[in-house]
This record gives C-alpha cells, structure tokens and sequence, in this order.
C-alpha cells in the first residue's frame, strides 16, 4: 500500500458490543495515517458493503488515506449511530509482524564466594522475547567467559542476570566482550561492549 494506491478496502469484523453495520455511522468514517485521522482528515468512506459473514466492508480512496510503507497501523474514526466515538487499526499488510529486541547492558564482574557477570538484558522489541535463549560472555581472544539462560522478557522488560564465570575464564574483566544472544536454532543477535 501507497499513496498511489487507488482503492483501498477494509473489513471491519464484529466484535463484542459492535455489530459494524448497524453500529457505525459510515458516513462520519475516516481511514488514513493516525495523525492526518486525529487531525480531522484522512479518506472519506466511498463505498460499504456487508460481507456474507456480517462484517462491513468499507472501500476509500487511497490518495486521500496517504498511507505509506513506514505506517504500520493505519486509523479509523468516526462515530457510532448512537453518537459516541468509534475507532480502529489496521496492520499495514506489507509490515512485518512485531519482533522482540534483546539487548544488554555492559556485563560487571562481582567477586565474592563465586565470580559472576551481572548483566541487565532488555527486551526494546514490540513482541514477548522467546523462551529458550541463551546469552554467552566471549572474550576478545574468543574465550566464553560466562553463560545462562534468559528468561522471555515482555516489551520493554528487563531483568539482572547472575551468570557464573565459566571454568578456566580470565579473573579480570576484558576491557571489551561480545554478547551473543542464541537459542538452538541459532543466533538472535551479538553485541560488542
């Protein structure tokens, strides 16, 4: 979908509490980029249909919605019959689904009855990260200096692991380490700190 897009069709399925073509007031619907919505424009509704399972199927002009590749969740708004505001988002059909994005703090070496790294690992990604990953410690001289799993991280969570130095791994900490984040299917992502 682009702006040059002549026609854009959307299904608004039912859900409970909204019977779409009963419910919605078509002709104060407008589709387009969340901002241009808000502001007041956006396409105006230029054809409505209801589809063989109750849904409504709306046609607007796709110059007018000015949706480009980087939307990913166009808006719809308007009213219901009875007055109060009715609104929706559409997943931008060519955006790729939402993705988790682990990262981590720079690792600190903590001496007591065990040597350990804490490391803070975040999850900056839109989706829960996936259970069964493993973050590994490498020295420059590609040494594992210390690995754990990760447990799955919600959007925008975090949390301190305590992973145990690894046998045979230097005492001090490199001035630089590579953190791979992988699970048995392979890497996820590696980070240099």
């Amino acid at each position: 979908m682009t702006p040059e897009t002549p026609r854009i069709r959307l299904r608004v399925a039912a859900e409970p509490g909204l019977n779409p073509a009963r419910d919605l007031d078509v002709k104060s619907l407008r589709f387009g980029t969340s901002a241009e919505v808000n502001d007041g424009g956006g396409a105006p509704v230029l054809a409505s249909e209801v589809g063989a399972d109750g849904t409504l199927v709306l046609t607007f002009d796709g110059a007018l919605a000015n949706i480009g590749p980087e939307e990913f969740a166009p808006k719809l708004l308007g009213k219901r019959t009875d007055g109060r505001p009715a609104f929706g988002y559409a997943r931008h059909p060519q955006w790729k689904a939402p993705r988790s994005i682990l990262t981590a703090r720079a690792p600190q070496l903590k001496t007591g009855k065990t040597m350990t790294y804490a490391v803070t690992v975040q999850n900056l990604g839109l989706a829960p990260s996936p259970k069964g990953v493993t973050l590994r410690l490498i020295s420059p001289e590609g040494r594992l200096l210390a690995e754990g799993p990760v447990p799955s991280l919600a959007p925008y969570a975090e949390a301190t692991l305590s992973l145990p130095l690894a046998a045979g791994a230097p005492t001090q900490r490199p001035k630089r380490i590579t953190l791979t984040f992988s699970t048995p299917s392979g890497v996820l992502a590696t980070e240099r700190l």
